[in-house]
Formats: structure tokens, C-alpha cells, sequence
């Protein structure tokens, strides 16, 4: 986003800049001169049910996405691909054991995807609810595997440039209301699925066997459960009246 910004700002906000992320979070001051649209999420027109499964974790995007080179931390011409790069060892060290392997397999598996697509007409709202169910899944049903896993790319997580910080930091929700926080999250549980996702990553650094206990499964049946009574059961009229009234 801050090349984005970067650019509108050189041109002395002149010229429209358009951004096409692969999703958008409540970051920029978006106007109708610095357009921006997400992939897989995004804040606009509003945040919907397959948002707030999609943006939860957006530091594994960053992460699984990011650049042989390391961080840009400028631009000249007379520099080498006119970049002036630095990768922090940290997270050089993430790229080359997990982050690297991680992407060749990715590409492999979008190469089959497309050639095993090729004829197949389908929409993009069928894409969506697919990508939905299987982040819905994957975050709440981690096995030791994948929360050892985690636990690597956190040590070797690069925040950002300025302050140089390593590993992942999650915040727990501040509730000012409980009975007002659980009414909330039996009607709208994607609301708190940023939350949940987290949960037992933060457990097992504190005890392994209680985040081996922690009945996520309940929770994520609990997901599938609410999501088919509002949609399925409910109907969509009476799911835009509560969308309205709330």
C-alpha cells in the first residue's frame, strides 16, 4: 500500500492510482482518487461473512508472499532492478527453510488447478465459499504439526523495518460487556474468528497439552451450525432485515 501511496504522492495527487491487493484491511485513508480493490477481502463496499474468515490472519499472507530479495527499502535508478533492498537475517532465514519450499509447492499446485479448471465453467462466489470453508477449517483445527509450523514463521517474522521486530505478537480482545460479547458471537461468530484463530497457538505456548485439549472442533461445528441457520434456514430475507435492523 505504500507504493501506492508513495506514487500518488510524487505526482503531487494529480494522477488516480489504483491498488489491487490480495486483500484489503482498515490501513489507508482510501479516496476516489487512490482506488483499491482486494482478492480475496476486503473492507468495501462492507465487511462480509467470507471477510472476516479471510482477514484474520493477515501476517501469513505477508509471509507466504514474501520476496526472495528480502524488503525494498527505497528506489533508484542507479541501483541494481532500481531497488535498495535489505533482507534481515531473520526473516532471510524463514525464506530460504519454509517460506521458499512453501511457494514452489504452491505454484505447482495453482498449474494443476488451472489445467484441471480449464474447462470447467463455474463463479466466483463458488470459489469464495470454497476458499471460506477450507480457512474456517485450517484455523480452527490445528493440528501439532501445523502449530509447530507456526510457531517457526513467528520466530522468523520481520514486522517491520523501522523498529526491527521478530515474531508475532497477538493482542487479546479487550470485553467490556460479557453477556453482551456472547450474544454477539452466537448471532455473528466471524466477528471474534480473528480471535479464535489465534487461540490455541497463545494456549499451547503456556501448555502444550491444554491447547491439545481445547475443544476447537466444538467451535468450528458451532461455525458451520450458525452459518447454515442464517443462510440456508433463515433465508436471505430475513437475513437483510437483520442486517438492517442491527
Amino acid at each position: 500500500g505504500t507504493v501506492q501511496e508513495s506514487i500518488h504522492k510524487f505526482f503531487n495527487d494529480t494522477i488516480e492510482v489504483t491498488g489491487f491487493y490480495v486483500g484489503l484491511k482498515e490501513i489507508y485513508n482510501i479516496t476516489a482518487r487512490t482506488k483499491r480493490y482486494g482478492l480475496l477481502f476486503s473492507i468495501l463496499p462492507y465487511k462480509g461473512y467470507t471477510d472476516h474468515i479471510l482477514l484474520a490472519n493477515g501476517q501469513l499472507y505477508e509471509q507466504f508472499l514474501a520476496a526472495s530479495h528480502g524488503s525494498a527499502l527505497g528506489y533508484d535508478e542507479n541501483a541494481p532492478n532500481f531497488t535498495r533492498e535489505f533482507h534481515e537475517p531473520s526473516e532471510k532465514w524463514l525464506y530460504e527453510n519454509y517460506i521458499k519450499k512453501h511457494q514452489e509447492y504452491t505454484f505447482k499446485v495453482h498449474k494443476t488447478l488451472l489445467a484441471q479448471l480449464k474447462n470447467v465453467c463455474y463463479e466466483d462466489f463458488m470459489v469464495q465459499d470454497q476458499i471460506t470453508n477450507l480457512a474456517l477449517k485450517i484455523g480452527l483445527l490445528q493440528s501439532a504439526r501445523k502449530l509447530e509450523y507456526l510457531e517457526a514463521l513467528s520466530k522468523g517474522f520481520y514486522q517491520n523495518i523501522g523498529d526491527n521486530q521478530v515474531g508475532i505478537s497477538y493482542s487479546p480482545p479487550k470485553i467490556k460487556n460479557l453477556k453482551k460479547t456472547m450474544i454477539n458471537f452466537l448471532i455473528n461468530p466471524e466477528y471474534y474468528f480473528r480471535y479464535l484463530v489465534k487461540l490455541k497457538p497463545a494456549i499451547r505456548k503456556k501448555s502444550p497439552l491444554l491447547a491439545f485439549l481445547t475443544p476447537m472442533y466444538l467451535i468450528y461445528l458451532y461455525f458451520k451450525i450458525n452459518k447454515y441457520l442464517r443462510c440456508r434456514w433463515l433465508g436471505k430475507i430475513l437475513l437483510l432485515k437483520y442486517n438492517v435492523l442491527k
